[in-house]
């Protein structure tokens, strides 16, 4: 959830970034709307999205991930089971931030109420007028329009023409879905400022109008400059005048159109569509480990290990990562997802990958455990709790055990995982591609309890 939740946020940011460097300043007000109102939109459901002809497009990682092997006694990890509930602290946060949310929401809407009880009402057509008594504050909701007494007549009628472009266009019900997003991701900053874009927007469309409509334009441009009346607090209400819009108003009311090349900007979005669906269709979960290596559990002494951390699964992404890069040991090596067999260790039977798989981390772990000597590997050592082992072998051609490198801090721990790793047995068939056999690596995390 927490990981969904930071994707939408990046990409509601690349997304405004666009309409930042590109769109904000160009006439085509209608369609930056839709941008603005699709693309928040299109962020809550990108994450979601698993393409695949893509996934199969992206190759997956060079190397396969056993199960992590665990080696020690039924202690080794007894204090992971009592770690503090975060996702409950988190959940309650949110929850309580949506409420906070919901609640001046409702508190908006009374005030909404409370002018509309302190005004003097008068049904048009198409609208309601609600007169303000003693107030130069003029805005709009719904189907209703507020203007202040102490404006003009003169000023009052422009004003009015003004708000009712906003009833005409619907303007209320884009605030009022971003008032949406406020409360359910309050804490996205993003979502705030996609709002006040499209306040500034309807603002733009509302003065375009207008201008159009009157025959002397400069008279409505000295007009926004004659005064700056009383705003409201209402986020959801399109405010006539607010002093720090008048200047983008009045300078988008002076630009003269933008050119047909200009279209072409809104083309941006589809290389950076293409990406991040790109990586939302290739990025693949850790599954937890816990459930991993519940069936892979051969040896008494074995124990569950704890639930995945956030840095766990950033780190293992990395080393993902990094592993179809770095193939600079195995020149000739194919990934791991395009072998059309897997190698066969010895003992395992079957046609399905999945199955050989299973069987082939079944028997390592099972091996690894029988020869293992943890006591040798920590005897001396200053440490105490789990110590992780990272191993690296390929099998080659002829189903050898190859190439064997482990990672650890200390060397004696290295030595024994290379040394056990080193004395897996000839597999009864190697990896297969296009009925050839060909390099095949993995990865194994061994996890060594250390008194």
């Amino acid at each position: 959830m927490i990981r969904y939740l930071i994707e939408i946020t990046i990409f509601q940011f690349l997304f405004l970034g666009v309409y930042e460097l590109f769109l904000k300043r160009e006439t085509f007000f209608r369609l930056n709307r839709v941008y603005l109102l699709f693309t928040p939109a299109l962020s809550l459901v990108l994450p979601l999205v698993k393409i695949g002809i893509l996934q199969q497009v992206v190759p997956a990682n060079y190397s396969y991930a056993l199960p992590s092997i665990f080696i020690g006694d039924s202690t080794a990890i007894a204090p992971e089971t009592g770690h503090f509930p975060w996702w409950m602290v988190l959940g309650g946060i949110w929850i309580f931030g949506s409420l906070l949310s919901t609640g001046l929401f409702l508190w908006k809407l009374s005030q909404l109420e409370n002018l509309k009880r302190r005004g003097m009402f008068k049904c048009h057509r198409g609208y309601d007028l609600i007169t303000l008594p003693q107030s130069d504050t003029a805005f709009s909701f719904g189907h209703t329009i507020f203007v202040g007494n102490q404006i003009n007549n003169e000023n009052k009628a422009n004003i009015i023409r003004h708000e009712k472009i906003h009833l005409e266009e619907k303007h209320g019900r884009d605030l009022l879905f971003f008032e949406f997003l406020r409360i359910l991701l309050w804490f996205d900053p993003f979502i705030y400022i996609y709002q006040n874009r499209i306040a500034c927007l309807h603002e733009f469309i509302a003065d375009k109008a207008v201008a159009n409509y009157q025959k002397d334009q400069q008279h409505y441009h000295r007009e926004l400059l004659s005064e700056v009346f009383g705003t409201t607090s209402i986020s959801f209400a399109n405010t006539f005048y607010k002093e720090s819009l008048i200047k983008k108003r009045l300078t988008m009311l002076r630009k003269t159109n933008s050119t047909s090349r200009a279209l072409l900007k809104y083309l941006l979005i589809l290389p950076l569509l293409g990406m991040i669906l790109v990586y939302t269709s290739c990025e693949q979960e850790t599954e937890s480990l816990a459930t991993k290596a519940s069936d892979q559990i051969t040896d008494k002494n074995m124990t569950p290990p704890p639930p995945p951390s956030k840095e766990s699964k950033r780190k293992a992404a990395i080393k993902a990562l990094s592993s179809f890069l770095d193939k600079t040991d195995n020149p000739d090596m194919v990934p791991f997802s395009a072998v059309d067999r897997v190698p066969v260790y010895p003992g395992c039977s079957g046609d399905d990958n999945a199955d050989l798989k299973d069987c082939m981390s079944q028997h390592i772990s099972q091996f690894v455990n029988e020869h293992f000597d943890a006591e040798s590997a920590k005897n001396g050592l200053d440490i105490a709790g789990m110590s992780r082992i990272y191993v690296q072998f390929t099998i080659d051609e002829d189903g050898n055990v190859t190439n064997v490198k482990a990672r650890n801090p200390h060397k004696q721990i290295r030595d024994e995982a290379k040394r056990v790793v080193e004395m897996l047995p000839k597999m009864e068939k190697p990896g297969m591609m296009h009925g050839e056999p060909v390099k095949v690596a993995y990865r194994l995390p061994i996890e060594l309890k250390v008194n």
